[in-house]
């Protein structure tokens, strides 16, 4: 008898030791119901050859460091998905792994799934090295700051919902009225509208790099870089936070405070002890 789809994905995601690997092969049977589609359009982003278990891939490659860096990237995916920064499988996450590597989120995956040896790992021209998974399409994008900026190490790409709004409408994002947003991101410019996942990208946000820490893109969310990727996170949490401030201070502007209560209808309230 077959099990469910919805049976199988859960074993995956738990980790049930009777099923190790999240990811479901093709040799799995295919249900009836058409319900499996979720799970095999999962297995179709790993080439037949590239194929390998999680507990072989990277071995003796993969040392302390570069172990630790992965498991940062996958805190920072999680905090990005948590906070509603990200949906579904947007944004993207990298960190400089040496001289002449970095680590980056594979394409199509949900950030909040992501596990360590599915991050890629290519060189700073965005050829892939070591990886199961294809990396992210907006690769380009990383490749660009590195090249401009050897200070950055981490860089964050999301679609925060009120700061990309503000992209939409026109609403100017004036980093200047909180002095910790100012302090924490400077002023952050507008990228003009780019097509994803083409060279469209990296050169519209080429003349903004070098003096930026966070770059809004018109329609594409936003990205933000330092010298970490704890920090570039706190950039993207501090850039939405601010935009929702904004948003909020725009509705209240020349309204008028909410009226309170007269002191006799205080009083016919009681003691507030």
């Amino acid at each position: 008898m077959y099990a469910s789809a919805q049976a199988l994905d859960f074993l995956a995601r738990t980790k049930n030791p009777s099923f190790p690997n999240r990811k479901l092969q093709a040799s799995h049977p295919v249900f009836p119901d058409g319900h499996h589609a979720m799970a095999m359009n999962r297995v179709s982003r790993v080439e037949p050859a590239e194929r390998r278990s999680r507990r072989d891939f990277g071995g003796s490659r993969m040392d302390s460091q570069e172990r630790s860096l992965r498991l940062e990237i996958i805190k920072v995916c999680r905090k990005l998905e948590s906070n509603g920064l990200i949906a579904a499988s947007d944004g993207n996450v990298s960190c400089r792994a040496g001289q002449d590597c970095m680590l980056i989120t594979p394409s199509g995956v949900s950030k909040g799934d992501i596990e360590p040896e599915e991050i890629a790992k290519t060189s700073m021209r965005g050829d892939l090295l070591e990886g199961p998974m294809r990396p992210s399409n907006e690769i380009r994008m990383h490749v660009q700051v590195y090249r401009m900026r050897p200070d950055v190490l981490a860089i964050v790409h999301a679609h925060p919902p009120v700061a990309t709004a503000f992209t939409l409408a026109g609403f100017p994002f004036n980093s200047k009225v909180l002095p910790e947003v100012w302090l924490m991101l400077g002023k952050v410019p507008v990228a003009p509208y780019a097509t994803p996942s083409t060279n469209e990208v990296p050169q519209s946000i080429e003349p903004y790099i070098p003096d930026s820490r966070a770059i809004l893109l018109k329609r594409h969310g936003a990205l933000t870089f330092g010298g970490s990727l704890m920090e570039a996170c706190m950039r993207m949490e501090k850039l939405e936070h601010c935009a929702r401030i904004l948003f909020y201070a725009s509705m209240l502007e020349d309204r008028k405070a909410p009226v309170a209560l007269t002191q006799s209808e205080i009083a016919k309230l009681g003691s507030s002890d």
